[in-house]
């Protein structure tokens, strides 16, 4: 089905800021878009369409999941429907990368994940000749030299800031080239006061201060 009429004028605008950007910043660019928490059976079935859209009518060429492809953890098989069907629509979409959420943990379903699915079915896929990934594949970057940047891709909802993690992300930054940019990607950055409306956050969550603590 075709995007909605009342998100085109929101994406239009959106196409002029980002291409206006890109031209500014030259060859200094380093650029991505980013999505999170898709929750499949919810709006998360149009993120493709958009994100497919800003890449025919932009110089994007990079897209960034923050996590959480999963609502419910209903049942399995509900769940694979879901990611076969996002994996599915986002095959045409270059360079695209992931973190796992929460909700991809599979802790509702009795762990229907187990490391091995959340390898296989979020993180494999977007495997590419410059990934530096640890062995489980769960934490990982990708160097990009024309940008001069290192994106770090962290695991702050599976299994945490392990100390093979913090070891990892310790040599990803001291090995990172003299004048690159770092971009650090994980799902869960804040805690969240939900007392007060609207939600404020509370505080760094206590996984994502671990990796904070390391820069």
């Amino acid at each position: 089905s075709a995007i909605p009429g009342y998100w085109l004028g929101e994406l239009k605008a959106g196409v002029k800021a980002i291409n206006t950007a890109l031209c500014n910043a030259g060859r200094n660019k380093s650029a991505f878009l980013f999505y999170t928490d898709a929750h499949w059976n919810f709006s998360a079935r149009m993120s493709p369409k958009l994100l497919k859209y800003l890449y025919r009518n932009t110089g994007m060429t990079k897209t960034v999941f923050g996590g959480d492809i999963v609502q419910t953890e209903s049942s399995d098989y509900d769940t694979m429907a879901y990611l076969w069907n996002w994996r599915s629509q986002l095959k045409d979409l270059p360079n695209h990368h992931s973190v796992v959420g929460n909700h991809d943990d599979g802790n509702t379903t009795d762990g229907l994940f187990p490391q091995n699915y959340i390898y296989g079915y979020l993180l494999a896929a977007e495997e590419t000749g410059d990934v530096v990934r640890e062995d489980s594949g769960l934490y990982y970057y990708v160097d990009c030299p024309a940008e001069k940047t290192r994106y770090l891709y962290l695991d702050t909802a599976w299994q945490g800031a392990t100390s093979q993690q913090q070891a990892f992300m310790k040599n990803a930054l001291l090995t990172c080239p003299e004048g690159w940019h770092i971009v650090a990607i994980a799902h869960i950055w804040h805690d969240t006061d939900y007392t007060v409306s609207p939600p404020v956050p509370a505080g760094i969550n206590a996984q994502a201060k671990v990796f904070l603590d390391l820069f």
